[in-house]
């Protein structure tokens, strides 16, 4: 009765003693067509499943089992409810041998028999059963196909053939819903990430690789556009790749293509021109190669750039504004503003003209004091600045130059330590205070003593970078006590740097 229904909750609990193999094995000799099978046979798949997954994750007990309502079925059961199901998809009293030799297929396919499992999901997309059965065997295959080829031209043409159908029953199961997610949208994610997407990388295609994981993006994206955050998997690795790396994937996204696999992929994708030139500029800026990013940059219209989160900020903080004397407060807003400037081009136009007149100055003061400009500008643009937007969509206080990008606070100090032998008093006064803000090899660390209570103990660096630039400007606090301001007067750090 619960079957007919499809109410699933209420055969879990009916069937909770049965929901293993010896189960299935008791119930198959009762009746090889009872209506419970197609539940437990289902049931499972999707435990040895959930087996795998967390024993992956690490959450390998029966009482964590237990929580998620699932059964724990390792790799000897696993193997003999293959056998049990091909055995019973070849008797004569089974009306749908395509559930078992699916159901078959499936579990070959997650403990690792790939050859295994694509004879048996071809056997049951051919053997009878329902149009789900059917179905369900067709999407298996799909999946499995994944394992046991490579991207040839014939491969990419029975994908193409797949995708297509895949394609047409998602649209059939939605209907009329507005609802997105369906069991043909989980089939084609699951074939997408788990299955194409390492295939492809693996022969080297990773421009298809990353396209299919933006088609996948765009087929849940309503609004019909790329988020910036680190939750977002496509962009996620989009933000990982080097600028040119990422020229060259949008490159290969506005190209046509000889394959009509790769075209039905990139054609199903978001390439907004406006959306690449500003990713491309931005990771050009982070790289500190403020020259190329212009052409990028002069390409984005201002109507992209007031639909960023980073908006607010870009709209309301100076990146010539030294950080280390005050940090640019902005309400927290979810909310974008218009903008007006393209903050990342006057950025790139302003670093590229200083530099030059830099690389060309004569030493001396001049030049002391164009490096302490630099210096402001490289530390406000870096993941420890207020200026953070310019290099980067998103913010965090764990955050550090990544191996790809230029290290702008490495850059603040080397031109500081040019400003801070300058004859100007305050502007060697400013290059210390600096240099002493500097987050890098912190001068002090919080240790606690295991053997006294895990009591808090302040360990001194005296030959860290910070340690010496503290030293550095209590010195010259010493030595010019008019020269500072309350500013500096009133530095906690500094008295507790003294005291230590």
């Amino acid at each position: 009765i619960y079957a007919e229904q499809g109410d699933v909750q209420s055969i879990k609990t009916v069937m909770r003693n049965f929901r293993n193999l010896a189960g299935i094995r008791t119930l198959f000799a009762q009746n090889p067509n009872a209506p419970t099978l197609h539940f437990l046979v289902q049931d499972f798949v999707n435990n040895v499943q959930e087996t795998l997954d967390q024993k992956a994750a690490g959450f390998d007990d029966a009482e964590w089992f237990k929580t998620i309502d699932a059964k724990q079925v390792y790799r000897k059961e696993a193997m003999a409810f293959v056998q049990f199901a091909v055995d019973a998809a070849a008797n004569a009293n089974v009306k749908s041998p395509s559930l078992w030799l699916a159901a078959a297929s499936m579990v070959d396919y997650l403990i690792g028999n790939n050859q295994r499992a694509i004879a048996e999901a071809d056997k049951a997309v051919e053997a009878d059963g329902t149009e789900r059965m059917c179905d369900n065997a067709r999407a298996i295959r799909l999946l499995v196909s994944t394992r046991t080829n490579k991207p040839t031209a014939e491969y990419t043409d029975y994908l193409l053939a797949e995708f297509r159908w895949l394609d047409a029953k998602i649209k059939e199961e939605r209907g009329s819903s507005s609802e997105y997610e369906n069991h043909y949208t989980d089939v084609k994610d699951r074939v997408v990430h788990k299955g194409l997407e390492p295939l492809f990388r693996n022969a080297g295609m990773d421009n298809t690789a990353l396209a299919l994981c933006a088609m996948m993006n765009a087929e849940g994206n309503y609004n019909n556009n790329v988020s910036y955050g680190p939750w977002d998997e496509y962009f996620s690795k989009m933000d990982s790749l080097k600028a040119d790396r990422l020229a060259d994937y949008y490159q290969y996204l506005t190209t046509p293509h000889a394959n009509a696999f790769e075209t039905y992929c990139t054609q199903n994708t978001y390439h907004d021109a406006d959306y690449f030139n500003d990713l491309i500029g931005t990771k050009l800026i982070a790289e500190g190669r403020f020259a190329d990013a212009i052409p990028y940059l002069k390409k984005v219209g201002m109507s992209l750039l007031s639909t960023q989160m980073i908006s607010i900020y870009s709209s309301q903080r100076h990146y010539d504004t030294p950080r280390w004397f005050g940090k640019q407060k902005v309400e927290e807003a979810y909310e974008t503003v218009k903008v007006t400037r393209n903050a990342k081009l006057d950025f790139c136009m302003d670093m590229t003209d200083r530099l030059s007149r830099y690389s060309l100055a004569r030493e001396g003061s001049d030049k002391q004091q164009m490096a302490y400009d630099l210096a402001v500008r490289y530390y406000q643009a870096s993941c420890y600045g207020d200026c953070w937007y310019l290099t980067h969509y998103y913010h965090s206080v764990m955050d550090s130059a990544r191996s790809w990008e230029k290290d702008f606070a490495a850059e603040t100090v080397k031109y500081l330590n040019v400003a801070k032998h300058s004859d100007d008093v305050q502007l060697r006064y400013r290059s210390l205070y600096a240099l002493a803000f500097m987050p890098v090899e912190p001068w002090v660390t919080v240790e606690y003593d295991t053997s006294n209570g895990y009591k808090e103990m302040l360990v001194v660096h005296p030959k860290s970078a910070q340690y010496m630039a503290l030293s550095d400007l209590d010195m010259f606090a010493k030595a010019y006590p008019n020269a500072i301001d309350d500013y500096t007067r009133r530095c906690d750090v500094l008295r507790e740097f003294r005291n230590k």
